[in-house]
């Protein structure tokens, strides 16, 4: 358990790293106030003395924040976890993508998130046929929220919240969920 003077020096010294790491951002010229936080850790770390660098790849459907969409590496990783340990039963808790959402006349038109979730949930469909126990698939998330990078700028709901009335409005991912939901507990799906 931690105690209450532990976890104070903690919370310091997480937070006198998070400042060092500003600084850095402040010190480096390419970054800019308008990138996202994930933007400038990238650029943080392909400065020449890094150890990771960006591999850009031309031809790779990418989500509004700039990660790759590929669904069959979901596949490969729950199948290899599956051969080569012995897994308790499965529960794929948060999986995503934000999508540059738009209230139009009172719809989001979120098409690139209703691919990604058919996409990913065939994947899914797959490991428990070759044999994954797979128990749940957690949409990530249920409405848009606070990212603790990015704050309000990228969306991830199925739910589409106006931040400024706080109205909800089912965006076409969730309209497509519910119905990929129902023709499942129907028995319609192969």
């Amino acid at each position: 358990m931690v105690e209450s003077g532990r976890q104070g020096k903690v919370s310091d010294t997480i937070l006198k790293k998070l400042e060092r790491a500003e600084a850095r951002v402040q010190e480096f010229n390419d970054v800019s106030a308008e990138d996202t936080k994930a933007e400038q850790l990238q650029k943080l770390m392909n400065q020449k003395n890094s150890h990771y660098q960006n591999v850009d790849l031309d031809e790779v459907e990418r989500t509004h924040i700039g990660w790759e969409v590929h669904p069959k590496a979901l596949l490969k990783l729950l199948t290899d976890l599956h051969e080569t340990y012995n897994l308790p039963p499965i529960y794929i808790t948060e999986n995503g993508a934000a999508v540059d959402d738009h209230l139009i006349d009172g719809v989001v038109d979120d098409e690139q998130r209703y691919r990604y979730y058919q996409n990913h949930l065939s994947m899914v469909d797959q490991a428990i046929n070759k044999g994954v126990d797979i128990r749940g698939y957690f949409a990530w998330s249920l409405m848009d929220n606070f990212e603790w990078a990015e704050g309000y700028k990228m969306r991830f709901g199925i739910v589409y919240v106006d931040y400024e009335t706080q109205k909800r409005t089912l965006k076409q991912s969730a309209i497509k969920f519910q119905e990929f939901l129902k023709a499942r507990k129907q028995g319609l799906l192969a």
